[in-house]
């Protein structure tokens, strides 16, 4: 399996310029696709992960609340899609 070196940065970094493939529309998110939203919550996580589905209510239910609210929220999956 590839690895791929972690960066981390430390809190309070402005979010780096990205392009992730969103899967529910095919098309593309960008920093700029959130830009209207006062905050942006990202999530790391691997679908059949058993922390992931221990947490994947509580996650939905975070949306629930505050997707309504103006935050903007992107779930990033760790995951080669072909795999």
């Amino acid at each position: 399996m590839a690895q791929t070196a972690s960066t981390m940065l430390p809190l309070g970094t402005s979010l780096p310029a990205f392009k992730v493939q969103d899967v529910r529309t095919s098309g593309w998110l960008t920093f700029e696709s959130f830009k209207d939203s006062p905050f942006l919550l990202v999530i790391f996580l691997c679908k059949h992960c058993p922390y992931v589905i221990h947490v994947q209510a509580e996650i939905a239910r975070i949306g629930k609340e505050y997707v309504p609210k103006g935050v903007a929220m992107v779930g990033i999956s760790s995951n080669d899609p072909g795999t």
